[in-house]
């Protein structure tokens, strides 16, 4: 979700994936996702106030907790 108070551009979310973890399928509802690890988002423009859903799957490579990170840029700087 983009809290504001003016919209984001050329927002791109980034995920690295996890050892452990072997991709399946990446969908957003907004724009496209390409990559298999990393997994790259184009989002395009978000508004303030709005928000934009990543679903990446993954299929683990051994018992146990996966965590993942993923990162978000944007032409505009986030002051908070």
């Amino acid at each position: 979700t983009n809290n504001g108070p003016a919209s984001a551009t050329n927002v791109v979310v980034t995920d690295n994936l996890p050892a452990g973890a072997t991709f399946g399928t990446a969908a957003t509802t907004q724009g496209s996702c390409v990559g298999t690890g990393p997994v790259s988002c184009s989002l395009g423009n978000l508004a303030s106030g709005a928000s934009a859903i990543i679903t990446v799957t993954v299929t683990p490579t051994a018992q146990g907790q996966i965590n993942s990170t993923a990162s978000v840029t944007g032409t505009e700087a986030d002051p908070d």
